[in-house]
C-alpha cells in the first residue's frame, strides 16, 4: 500500500503540529516551572537577607548581654576562692593561737606570670596575738598554706612592757595566687 502525495504531505503535516503541540505544552509547563522557581529564588533571597540582618542585630545584643553579664559578675567579686582562702586564714590563726581581727580584700585581678594566667586576691588583715612569735608563726603558716603569696607589707606594733594588756599587732597586705583554668 503505497500513500498518495497528498496522504503523505497530510500526515508529514499532522506529525509536524502533534509534534509542536507538545512541545508547546512542554515549553509552557517548562515556563511555568521556570517562572515559580525564580519567584522561589526571589523569595530566598529576601529570607536570606532578612535573617543575615536579624543575625547581624542578634550579634550585637549578644554583646550587649555578655557586656551586662560582665558588669554584673564584677558586682559579684567575691567569688569562692576569696571564702576558702578566708577560711585557711582562720585555721591558720587557730593554729598559732592569734586572732585575726580585720580581714579586707579587693576584687580579684588578673596577673600573668611566665604565661601562666592567675587570678589574684589582695587581702590587708590585722592580726593581735600575745607575743611577737605567734605573729611570726602566723606568717610562717600563711606561707605554708599560700606558697604562692606574696607579703607585700608587714607592720608590727609591739605594746610596751608596762603590761598595759596590749597585745602585740600585725598589719599585713599579702597577695594570693590562684590558678585561673582556662
Amino acid at each position: 500500500m503505497k500513500l498518495s502525495k497528498a496522504v503523505q504531505w497530510a500526515l508529514t503535516i499532522g506529525i509536524i503540529v502533534v509534534l509542536l503541540v507538545v512541545a508547546g505544552v512542554i515549553y509552557s509547563r517548562q515556563r511555568t516551572e521556570q517562572i515559580l522557581l525564580a519567584f522561589e529564588l526571589a523569595q530566598a533571597e529576601q529570607d536570606f537577607t532578612k535573617y543575615s540582618e536579624q543575625k547581624d542585630d542578634l550579634e550585637v545584643r549578644l554583646r550587649q548581654a555578655k557586656s551586662r553579664f560582665a558588669s554584673v559578675q564584677d558586682e559579684f567579686h567575691r567569688p569562692t576562692e576569696s571564702i576558702e582562702i578566708e577560711e585557711i586564714l582562720f585555721q591558720a590563726a587557730d593554729e598559732v593561737d592569734v586572732v585575726i581581727t580585720k580581714l579586707g580584700s579587693s576584687t580579684p585581678g588578673g596577673e600573668k606570670l611566665k604565661g601562666v594566667s592567675y587570678r589574684v586576691f589582695s587581702l590587708s588583715l590585722t592580726v593581735e596575738g600575745e607575743g611577737v612569735s605567734e605573729l611570726l608563726d602566723f606568717c610562717n603558716e600563711i606561707s605554708v598554706s599560700f606558697p604562692a603569696a606574696a607579703i607585700q607589707s608587714a607592720t608590727i606594733k609591739v605594746p610596751d612592757a608596762g603590761g598595759s594588756g596590749e597585745k602585740a599587732t600585725i598589719n599585713l597586705r599579702l597577695k594570693v595566687y590562684a590558678y585561673e583554668a582556662m
